[in-house]
């Protein structure tokens, strides 16, 4: 039987991080996941943005998880020889004069460093886009092409033999003992076992009560043949090329989202969802398009929009990492090191799952 230091179950992005955390102490682990391509991490847009919402409030831990995603990522696409993680500015365009007026305060105090105010006629082009009400643009920015950076980290973790593709019975496979965790249909035994599955249906005895707010998110392809550009546009909804943006190859497709639905929630796309995006799309942008392709996954958000850390009140060599919801991209990086300094050197948990 293989003893490792840790077993991750799940390798969507908060997996795949804490995973590579682990390797860069020398720590060894084993990543099993159900090898699924219709995950939340998967179908994930991966955009990173220091302002978010209708409000244009400030992301959450924004400087320390920035910091953290651009070492992170840059580091690991030298490990693999690939190519996911772009620092591209993203623009935001205002969708009424309120909401102008109300950010635009920001701007000049507060947000002054990350984001620089953009008038009605910032750019030329004005037959593509609404620019009626300006906007700001926000300088860092960036996207993580996530299908890639999960495909790349996967081949790696299978050359270290790390990498086990099996549907986890937590029922019946994991037996915990005094002296280690096992999973003997495996021949896998560790000191740690994480669960970093983000939402799932089975039921987990170590976490009964993990407050999840799980939200179904759909997003679209689209091809768009007259509209040329490179950065991602946010105005109710966000718009951004569905090629990596380092891929000079020109394209005309681009991804559209994306929708927060808390109602079924069965992972299926819907025409409700589609005919909602697209409403609010119409509203901005001013040119033909054709919708190729439909996707939907099942976010694991939190009530407080925060991530899940921390250990099992049942078994504390038992943890989660969980509800990263939109934000996965950026703070999965940030919270896989503090979750390992928490196990391994003792420090307190940034942001425990049992908060009230």
């Amino acid at each position: 039987m293989r003893t490792v230091f840790a077993i991750i179950v799940g390798q969507g992005l908060a997996g795949t991080a804490l995973a590579w955390t682990l390797a860069k102490r020398s720590l060894d682990f084993a990543i099993i996941d159900s090898g699924s391509n219709s995950t939340s991490s998967r179908i994930a847009a991966g955009l990173v943005t220091p302002i978010t919402g209708q409000r244009g409030v400030k992301t959450w831990r924004w400087e320390e998880a920035w910091r953290a995603a651009q070492r992170f990522y840059r580091e690991i696409e030298s490990r693999t020889n690939s190519k996911f993680w772009s620092e591209r500015p993203s623009i935001r365009l205002y969708d009424s004069e309120k909401e102008r007026s109300t950010i635009d305060a920001r701007l000049s105090s507060e947000y002054r460093e990350m984001a620089t105010s953009l008038s009605p006629d910032f750019e030329s082009d004005k037959t593509s886009i609404d620019k009626t009400f300006g906007g700001f643009m926000m300088k860092d920015a960036a996207r993580l092409h996530t299908p890639c950076y999960l495909d790349a980290a996967r081949k790696l973790f299978l050359e270290w033999n790390s990498f086990h593709q099996h549907n986890l019975d937590l029922q019946n496979e994991v037996e915990v003992a005094s002296d280690a965790i096992r999973i003997p249909r495996l021949g896998l035994q560790s000191q740690k076992l994480i669960f970093c599955q983000g939402y799932i249906r089975q039921n987990n005895p170590w976490f009964t009560n993990l407050p999840l707010v799980p939200a179904q998110g759909d997003i679209l392809l689209l091809d768009i043949p007259r509209l040329d550009e490179a950065r991602t546009i946010h105005r109710g909804v966000w718009l951004t090329p569905s090629r990596f943006a380092n891929n000079d190859q020109p394209s005309s497709r681009y991804l559209v989202g994306s929708t927060y639905r808390w109602q079924p929630l069965d992972g299926l796309p819907s025409e409700e969802a589609r005919e909602e995006i697209l409403s609010k799309l119409k509203r901005w942008l001013k040119i033909p398009f054709e919708v190729i392709d439909h996707y939907s996954a099942i976010r694991p958000t939190s009530f407080d929009q925060k991530p899940l850390v921390g250990p099992s009140s049942i078994e504390p060599r038992i943890w989660a990492f969980n509800g990263l919801g939109a934000k996965g991209a950026l703070l999965a990086p940030w919270c896989a090191d503090h979750l390992v300094s928490s196990m391994v050197d003792g420090t307190d948990v940034i942001v425990p799952w049992h908060r009230k």
